[in-house]
């Protein structure tokens, strides 16, 4: 077993995922454990709407939108990305209070 962390740039969009692919893919035999952080920036992005939600503001809904918005660019470039973005959109809502 090997274990593989990726993480801010190596997850920065669709094109540097589809390098991660062809790691993993690579390294099959090995048996890899994934393990995969946020995309590029989106840390942040999401401590950002911690500090909207805290302070009530209307922005809220459109950061988050934009965050989804970001997301599904990036899936629309991967394979079988639509379930995850599926889950996604659903947290979202309900963040959203929708």
């Amino acid at each position: 077993m090997i274990v593989c962390k990726f993480g801010g740039t190596s997850v920065q969009d669709a094109q540097a995922i589809q390098r991660l692919i062809g790691i993993i893919g690579g390294r099959v035999s090995e048996r890899p454990l994934v393990v995969v952080s946020a995309l590029a920036g989106v840390t942040d992005a999401l401590l950002g709407l911690v500090r909207q939600a805290e302070m009530g503001g209307s922005g809220f809904r459109d950061r988050l939108g934009e965050l989804v918005a970001r997301h599904d660019v990036v899936a629309q470039h991967l394979p079988g990305a639509s379930d995850a973005m599926a889950a996604i959109r659903a947290d979202a809502e309900i963040l959203a209070g929708e």
